[in-house]
């Protein structure tokens, strides 16, 4: 396994991110974030900015989503005659090659949750203003589900799951396996091209699952729940879920950027990437069949690859039950650079089953020990 960690901190250390990048740029960088996600964190709405404004030309056929003067009944292609619901955008068009826009300023609540279909789309939103805001008040258990669908961009949305009463302190107000961004798939092969970027996730209060553990555990968190049942609510969240049969193929994403987003206070992490365990030949996440007989290689192992989490603010100081900052897993090939991770519950950035990774330029402060959790580290 190799894990190379460049400039833990902008702080430490002087390497180099590649030829054309120095380390006074990426400190700089990091300063410039740091500002955004503050003021965002501490109230400030992020707004769509002029360049994500326009709907882009890439796509075939644009659809325009207005909570306000939308009406189910019209084709939904321009903004005078726009839809109305989500639950219009899930009655079964093909959003293959499209995008589907949201009205900047605009508000969806309690669902249902946003599921489109088709491949090589975008999501996203069009005129100025706020963020059009996503809020599942936790009634939903993710408030955008991509299901195997690839060729997806998710962009210049506020996404949240907040339940009714939940103010980071009360576990009782905690509810199972919520999610803002829940990109997933079984089945399937690979699933590729994925960018999700300007985005504002926060408040998912969904409930604290320990891989093992013991010992009483505090409201609104629980122990033992093995690999596939453990950290699986957050802000975004990749998974893959249990094959529908016996001799299913595994299932891997490639080719995943998450970049430029402000994400705070999601419990049980901010952004996190999870393979499928399951037993036998589904042990896909698994490498714990290799052995020094076999040179440590798991004839099982299936990674995801080519994964880059860059350039995200991550604080999750205001709520007891925000853990991970990043948490990515039984991936290779991939790259965590240029973030910033707050007051984490358990670890900033976390790896496991992982190889070929490249950590670096990433500031990462304030690790302490949430919701009955053992760990407080930076970088894991």
């Amino acid at each position: 396994m190799t894990v190379v960690f460049f400039g833990i901190s902008f702080l430490i250390g002087a390497n180099r991110a590649s030829a054309n990048t120095t380390f006074q740029d990426e400190s700089a960088a990091l300063s410039l974030l740091n500002q955004k996600g503050q003021a965002i964190v501490n109230g400030t709405t992020p707004k769509v900015s002029d360049s994500n404004s326009t709907p882009s030309s890439d796509y075939s056929t644009t659809y325009y989503i207005d909570s306000i003067n939308g009406n189910d009944n019209n084709s939904g292609k321009s903004p005078n005659d726009a839809w109305k619901t989500i639950r219009r955008v899930n009655s079964g068009t093909d959003f293959t090659n499209d995008q589907i826009l949201f009205r900047a300023g605009d508000y969806w609540s309690d669902g249902p949750t946003l599921s489109p279909k088709g491949h090589h789309f975008k999501i996203s939103s069009y005129g100025t203003g706020e963020y059009p805001k996503l809020a599942g008040n936790g009634l939903i258990q993710d408030v955008i589900r991509i299901n195997n669908e690839d060729h997806v961009e998710i962009s210049n949305l506020d996404v949240s799951n907040t339940v009714s009463g939940a103010n980071g302190k009360d576990g009782t107000k905690l509810k199972a396996d919520l999610k803002g961004i829940h990109i997933t798939g079984a089945d399937q092969g690979t699933l590729s091209n994925y960018y999700l970027h300007d985005l504002y996730v926060h408040d998912v209060t969904g409930t604290v699952a320990w891989i093992n553990g013991s010992g009483k555990a505090p409201e609104g968190a629980s122990y033992q729940n093995g690999w596939n049942g453990s950290k699986d609510s957050g802000g975004i969240i990749f998974d893959i879920q249990t094959p529908s049969r016996p001799d299913s193929k595994p299932t891997v994403f490639r080719d995943v950027t998450i970049s430029d987003n402000v994400v705070n206070d999601n419990s049980y992490g901010g952004i996190t990437i999870k393979q499928h365990e399951g037993k036998a030949d589904h042990a896909w996440a698994s490498r714990d069949d290799g052995t020094e007989e076999n040179g440590y290689q798991s004839k099982n192992w299936a990674p995801h690859s080519n994964i880059t989490i860059k350039n995200n603010y991550i604080d999750q100081s205001k709520s007891d039950f925000a853990c991970d900052g990043i948490y990515l897993t039984s991936s290779k090939d991939s790259k965590i650079q240029g973030n910033i991770t707050k007051g984490t519950g358990t670890v900033g950035i976390e790896m496991y089953y992982c190889d070929h990774i490249t950590v670096q330029f990433n500031d990462v402060s304030g690790a302490v020990r949430k919701a009955g959790g053992g760990d407080s580290a930076g970088i894991d």
